[in-house]
């Protein structure tokens, strides 16, 4: 328990109970800038992660809630979302009656079966699809065989990237863990310490997890539905520019190579900017 602190020239003292702390003033900036660049990262990260799916599963109708008639437009896109379900229960019964069974996954069993999402945002009302409430809100993850008792937003937002494994998921609950530690006690490790092999093998698996599903979100989304790719794109190092910037910062601050010695041209996409590297040109051989 820190109890106090004063200057002792370089050196910062604190008293611990029981114990006086000596702490180099620069080791102190080194464990400060770890664990802020850390959290830091961890929140860009998780904000990604939960805004993809959203992206994907937009209704696509948006109003201004400060709108003239927003109550009206909210009622009436109420009501057409309860006709849909109504349709969609009309359905299943019709395929149940002549010995038909409508899958989990038929686009009628999740209109019957789960809700729009509203959603209002910097001043803007938008609703997500039911897919959204099947697949992210209310959906019981099964992890390395285990099912999970309660849904779990975050982890089904994880696991909405299709490149995302068991083994991906539990580093990330290792990560949020970590996180946790460094946001509440901050104080405790600028005294005893945080920079050591296992916590920076964390921080790579920070970086690289969120690469990984950034990447895919690149390419899989806005890659798929572009026509004016370059032909020699690197399409296993496509990201985003915002994570391009962020990576870029960090190459430059902590001596970093996340992004290498690739080029990368900008390319405007439908929803996220990209950076796009290009395969270098292989040397042609010769035989003699």
């Amino acid at each position: 328990m820190l109890q106090g602190g004063y200057n002792c020239r370089k050196m910062r003292c604190y008293t611990m109970i029981g114990t006086s702390v000596k702490v180099d003033s620069i080791e102190l900036m080194n464990r400060l800038q770890f664990m802020s660049l850390f959290i830091a990262i961890y929140e860009s990260f998780e904000d990604y992660i939960l805004s993809c799916p959203k992206n994907f599963f937009d209704g696509s109708r948006m109003v201004s809630a400060s709108a003239g008639e927003y109550e009206k437009v909210c009622k009436k896109e109420k009501e057409r979302q309860t006709n849909e379900k109504i349709a969609a229960q009309k359905y299943i019964q019709e395929q149940e009656d002549i010995g038909n069974i409508v899958q989990k996954t038929h686009d009628a069993f999740i209109n019957a079966n789960f809700d729009y999402k509203k959603v209002t945002e910097d001043g803007w009302t938008k609703w997500l699809t039911p897919e959204y409430d099947a697949h992210i809100e209310k959906k019981l993850l099964t992890i390395n065989g285990v099912k999970q008792k309660k849904p779990n937003v975050l982890l089904n937002s994880l696991a909405f990237f299709g490149n995302i494994t068991d083994v991906d998921i539990e580093v990330f609950q290792a990560i949020r863990t970590k996180r946790n530690e460094f946001a509440h006690e901050m104080a405790k490790y600028l005294v005893t310490g945080v920079i050591n092999a296992e916590n920076e093998a964390t921080f790579g698996n920070l970086v690289n997890l969120y690469i990984k599903v950034n990447n895919y979100w690149s390419v899989e989304l806005e890659c798929s539905i572009a026509d004016d790719i370059p032909h020699n794109a690197d399409y296993e190092n496509i990201i985003t520019t915002d994570l391009y910037n962020l990576l870029s910062a960090l190459d430059a601050l902590i001596g970093s190579n996340f992004l290498g010695d690739r080029k990368y041209q900008l390319y405007i996409g439908l929803y996220d900017a990209l950076m796009i590297p290009t395969k270098k040109k292989s040397k042609s051989t010769t035989g003699r």
